[in-house]
């Protein structure tokens, strides 16, 4: 049986955000159409047969759509949608750190994974680029150890980084020299 995930999409200032849900939780965002064989990998690991609907009419993808269309335009700093994300016990320690950090903070792959009991800096990294729900789950507040920007792999990438940085009020500047 091919279990539904409900997609809404609609642009904003980065570009065209894609929300998928199963019942009524979030369980992955696409920035920009950048992500979908992340996704569809995501999907077939949890879900095995699922089959992408499109559906905007419900009230709670509106509800939705308006979190992230404030975040991004500096409105709100906070998307509270509810989520459902499948993962180890090691990535979970890592998202919900993340989902904990403060609007506007910076820390690198070594602070995170220090606040979570490892030096796995780089198991750190590799979890924020597989982060599925970015957004919800703030991975672009994570840098490089060594003071530099780091990597994104979303959107348009570091682009799509800086963008994120600079609506949370980040000195960005100091990462990219």
């Amino acid at each position: 049986m091919l279990k539904p995930v409900f997609v809404h999409q609609f642009n904003t200032n980065i570009g065209q955000i894609s929300l998928y849900f199963n019942e009524r939780k979030l369980i992955f965002l696409d920035l920009d159409g950048t992500c979908l064989n992340q996704m569809h990998r995501y999907f077939k690991k949890n879900w095995g047969g699922y089959l992408i609907v499109e559906k905007s009419e419900d009230n709670y993808f509106g509800v939705a759509e308006k979190q992230v269309t404030d975040y991004l335009n500096g409105v709100s700093q906070n998307i509270d949608i509810p989520y459902e994300i499948h993962t180890s016990p090691f990535r979970q320690k890592i998202y919900d750190f993340l989902r904990g950090t403060k609007y506007g903070e910076v820390l690198s792959y070594g602070d995170v994974a220090t606040h979570i009991g490892s030096r796995a800096y780089r198991a750190v990294g590799t979890t924020v680029a597989n982060n599925p729900l970015p957004l919800v789950i703030p991975c672009h507040r994570v840098v490089s150890s060594d003071g530099g920007i780091g990597g994104f792999s979303m959107g348009e990438g570091l682009k799509t980084k800086i963008a994120l940085m600079k609506i949370e009020g980040m000195d960005v500047d100091r990462f990219t020299k």
